[in-house]
């Protein structure tokens, strides 16, 4: 995997495959099976999950989550 590409922060699927060449070329040892391509992928769409958590959760946490808090308090008091 090339040093200035971070796979954990990326969701585009053209980066992973290119990526996955320069593995391939650099390591041709590695196996080319179903388990390792089953590893590769995996780890993409992880990479795509956790993306979009970190993102919402931090949308959650700011202005929103406040006015929901505001919203309970005004109804349990009323």
């Amino acid at each position: 995997m090339s040093e200035d590409v971070n796979l954990s922060n990326e969701t585009d699927a053209r980066v992973w495959a290119k990526e996955w060449l320069k593995t391939v070329e650099k390591n041709p040892s590695i196996p080319f099976d179903e388990g390792t391509m089953i590893g590769w992928f995996a780890n993409c769409f992880m990479a795509g999950y956790d993306h979009c958590y970190r993102k919402y959760k931090l949308a959650l946490t700011e202005q929103p989550y406040e006015e929901t808090k505001e919203a309970l308090k005004k109804v349990e008091t009323a």
